[in-house]
């Protein structure tokens, strides 16, 4: 009997998780929000011309996924990537820049969070635009 219990209540929490996934998305309790990763990644392009900076680890993992096929996909931070934790992947990464001036593209979409939402330095773009999704903010730096 116990052993039936066990594969109901398995089962149960199963079909409990797949429609809460199904009404709520990937829905992070911790931070109280539905990422926007997808949706900011319409504002931004891609190639040889143009590249995507995200303001540090966090956003660079978390957007990962929609620019896994981008070269000119990098994250900005001054200091070493940890080479502990779960930034350790990106320690000696050739996907860091730490200055949006070190790039050579005509256009930079700089990807950011709400609760990071500091205007990078540098003397080689000018901020043109800017976009927001959710908790997301898209600002676009054209070279002058």
């Amino acid at each position: 009997m116990r052993k039936w219990l066990s594969w109901i209540l398995c089962l149960a929490l199963l079909i409990g998780g797949s429609v809460s996934f199904l009404f709520r998305g990937n829905y992070i309790y911790e931070r109280a929000l539905t990422p926007h990763a997808a949706q900011a990644s319409e504002f931004t392009q891609c190639d040889s011309s143009s590249a995507v900076v995200a303001d540090g680890e966090f956003t660079y993992i978390d957007s990962y996924y929609y620019y896994h096929d981008c070269d000119n996909y990098h994250f900005l931070k001054q200091d070493d990537a940890s080479s502990g934790g779960g930034y350790a992947p990106l320690h000696g990464s050739m996907a860091q820049v730490r200055d949006l001036d070190d790039l050579s593209s005509k256009t930079i979409y700089y990807l950011t969070r709400s609760s990071n939402d500091k205007k990078p330095k540098t003397t080689e773009y000018r901020n043109t635009d800017h976009y927001s999704a959710g908790e997301y903010r898209v600002k676009v730096f054209e070279r002058h």
